[in-house]
């Protein structure tokens, strides 16, 4: 059966879901639609053609997703005046959308991806004037945008990822000044980019990654206040550092063709992350603004200076595969003293690291006084590969969610739809993970092997350098605690040489503490009979979201997770000394939990003020003494 038979009455009929039907259309003829608000037919793979909507001045919902064989719609779709939502996906034989889509004022959301046959849209395009939301992923035959996309000033977020015939955008672009969000990955034809879209004021986030022509950034951006995001990763034309906002917080250039980075990005007071992945031209990096939280140049092949220095508290660092770093450079990044991880070249464990054994396991001894109820240590591995492993060079892509955030690494494939998260995530990437496990003497567990850091296989030995606070689970009732590190993964790779530091002020009984950061070392009694434990939550800088929900946790502020422990007497220490609470969902119920937003000055009981580094690297007692 290839329609309905005629004597269907659909006249009340108020919704109609026929998902995977084999029919090549509905019925013959016009039936009155009057009552229907919603019609789906997603992927009725034998649809050709729908049937006069004339009379649907009620649908608000029309899904046609998965269609294939659907040539067209009709011109009487300009009837549904009412239709808030267009669904297309993957309507792969669809060439042309009719001018009366003009007229359907009300329509919020169109969703065209996939439409791989679409070759324009119709200027009456411009008269959608409540659309908020475009998807043209994917539309592979597209050339241009029509102009009248100008009068589109409630759109929103506009998605051209794919779209890898794509040449230029119409110079109207940035009269669009409710735009959030444009999407401009895989568009492999843009050259350039309209002067215009500076007037764009309200985008936040632009992602190019994978425009493979795009030779320039016009500095029209830099009028971009809004901008949070810029994504040009995959960008090997690009040879020129973009102007950008003071506002940026995420900058995103792997594989930019970039020599040099400018010393004006110390203007970048609230830039956060710069990855600047495979540059391989870049030589040197000038002095980086101090906001600055994850810096990844892992093969920048040519890199060799360090103009620049990397003391803020929990900074991530990788340098995997920059072989051609001096010795100096690599000092440099060994003692950054508040980098939470680094990742560099190396042979051997820096001699800073106190208490080395080959393997990935060792023993620290602890003076007889008092037994550690917590540990800050400093751990460096010796990551190589094992002797009968060859390890090839692979080629990568970076891949970011619909909100810039970069996601993961997939391999490289020729298929045109490369860049789509929903076919590549599954694939094998050749990642380890670093374990820790702690055990005492007796062979007790005081802390379960727990993941510490995920890293991306380098292709030569290399230096894993991290910090870690450590609650001990169990008890402590040895002074000798055995480090187990171990990798999973892939297979290939070994530890073959481990160091650890201990970073609180508790004398090892060999007599050796940690000389390497002696600036930063916390007294364990001053902290202890203060009551303080804190662990950065933020997953900007990559840590654990500890005891809070990671999907409530603000990815965008670094927040410092408090709880205030007990003193001997069984008394709380924690009155009134810190001043701002957010509610946030808790794993487990507790009054002595706290959550401080460090974007801001702390304030206490009498209205005064506190830096976060004095929150965060001194004890209650301490903190108290140095309230502003």
């Amino acid at each position: 059966m290839t329609c309905l038979p005629s004597p269907v009455n659909v006249e009340f009929l108020v919704k109609l879901n026929m998902l995977h039907s084999k029919l090549e259309k509905l019925w013959e003829g016009i039936k009155s639609l009057r009552n229907l608000k919603r019609m789906s037919l997603s992927f009725s793979k034998n649809l050709k053609e729908l049937p006069n909507l004339s009379t649907a001045i009620s649908l608000k919902e029309l899904h046609l997703d998965g269609c294939k064989n659907l040539l067209k719609l009709p011109p009487s779709i300009g009837s549904a005046t009412n239709l808030q939502k267009l669904d297309l996906r993957g309507c792969s034989s669809l060439v042309e959308l009719p001018s009366s889509i003009g007229k359907v004022t009300n329509l919020q959301e169109m969703n065209l991806r996939g439409c791989s046959s679409l070759v324009e849209l119709p200027s009456s395009i411009g008269k959608v004037t409540n659309l908020r939301e475009m998807n043209l992923t994917g539309c592979s035959s597209l050339v241009e945008l029509p102009s009248s996309f100008e009068k589109a000033a409630n759109l929103q977020r506009l998605y051209l990822k794919n779209c890898s015939n794509l040449m230029k955008l119409p110079s109207c672009i940035g009269n669009s000044t409710n735009l959030q969000y444009l999407d401009l990955r895989g568009c492999s034809s843009l050259v350039e980019l309209p002067f215009y879209i500076g007037n764009a004021i309200n985008l936040t986030g632009l992602n190019f990654s994978g425009c493979s022509s795009l030779v320039k950034v016009p500095a029209s951006i830099e009028n971009l206040k809004s901008l949070d995001s810029l994504v040009l990763s995959s960008c090997p034309s690009l040879k020129v550092f973009p102007e950008m906002s003071t506002n940026i917080r995420s900058l995103v250039l792997s594989g930019a063709a970039i020599e040099e980075v400018p010393s004006s990005i110390m203007r970048q007071y609230r830039l956060r992350q710069l990855i600047l992945k495979g540059c391989k031209k870049l030589v040197s990096l000038p002095q980086l603004p101090e906001s600055l939280s994850d810096l990844n140049v892992e093969n920048c092949e040519s890199l060799e200076r360090l103009d620049c220095s990397f003391s803020k508290l929990y900074m991530k660092l990788n340098f995997a595969n920059c072989l051609k770093l001096k010795k100096d450079a690599r000092d440099l990044i060994i003692q950054s003293s508040g980098c939470y991880t680094h990742v560099l070249p190396g042979k051997e464990i820096p001699i800073c690291f106190t208490h080395q054994a080959n393997g990935g396991s060792l023993i620290l001894k602890f003076n007889q006084r008092h037994f550690p109820s917590f540990l800050k240590i400093k751990a460096c591995i010796l990551l190589g590969c094992k002797s009968d492993t060859v390890i090839e060079s692979w080629p990568y892509i970076l891949v970011e969610n619909e909100e810039n955030d970069v996601e993961m690494l997939f391999e490289y494939s020729d298929d045109e739809d490369w860049g789509d998260e929903e076919k590549y995530r599954d694939k094998h990437v050749d990642k380890v993970s670093i374990y820790l496990g702690i055990r005492d003497k007796h062979n007790h567990v005081v802390m379960h092997t727990r993941k510490i850091s995920d890293i991306y296989s380098p292709l030569t030995e290399h230096l894993y350098i991290c910090k870690h606070f450590f609650y001990f689970e169990e008890d402590v009732t040895s002074h000798e605690l055995f480090f187990e590190f171990s990798v999973w993964g892939d297979g290939k790779w070994v530890i073959k040489r481990c160091g650890v530091n201990n970073e609180a002020k508790e004398e090892i009984h060999e007599g050796n503490s940690s000389d390497c950061e002696a600036n930063e070392e916390i007294n364990e009694a001053d902290v202890t009979s203060s009551g303080l434990f804190f662990e950065l939550l933020t997953n900007d800088c990559g840590m654990d979201y500890g005891d809070c929900e990671a999907e409530d946790a603000d990815v965008t502020t670094p927040v410092i997770f408090f709880e205030f422990l007990t003193n001997e007497a069984g008394e709380e220490t924690n009155e009134g000394y810190c001043a701002e609470r957010k509610k946030r969902k808790m794993d487990q119920d507790g009054d002595s939990s706290l959550v401080i937003d460090t974007s801001s000055k702390y304030t206490s009981n009498s209205g005064a003020g506190c830096s976060k580094s004095m929150a965060i690297e001194m004890g209650l007692d301490q903190w108290r003494s140095h309230i502003v």
